[in-house]
């Protein structure tokens, strides 16, 4: 088992982590910046994921946990990157508009 010291460094880099999703949330969904927000990620929680506390014990457990953070981030890059736009999506007037005829406006009969 790891010493109790080395401990508070996993939790600053857990929000380190957290901050950088803010920031990529915040940010334009350009190539560069989701690969260089999923690259920190996944620098920052790699050390807190490999010395989890179950995990530090057998090697197989941290390859497993090296692999799911890897899955993870990977999944949210490959999710978060922004869908192109059709090729024709300009449309003229008459095709994707619908004619709304303007109401009438009647009086009450007495």
């Amino acid at each position: 088992m790891a010493e109790t010291a080395d401990k508070p460094i996993d939790r600053w880099l857990g929000l380190f982590a957290l901050a950088v999703g803010v920031v990529l949330y915040l940010l334009p969904k350009t190539k560069p910046v989701i690969i260089g927000c999923c690259v920190l990620i996944w620098a920052s929680l790699i050390h807190p994921s490999i010395k989890f506390w179950w995990v530090e014990d057998r090697r197989w457990r941290q390859y497993l946990a090296g692999a799911c953070l890897t899955l993870g981030v990977a999944c949210l890059g490959y999710n978060i990157r922004p869908e192109k736009a059709p090729e024709n999506s300009v449309q003229s007037k008459n095709e994707g508009s619908q004619h709304i005829s303007e109401p009438t406006i009647t009086k009450n009969a007495r």
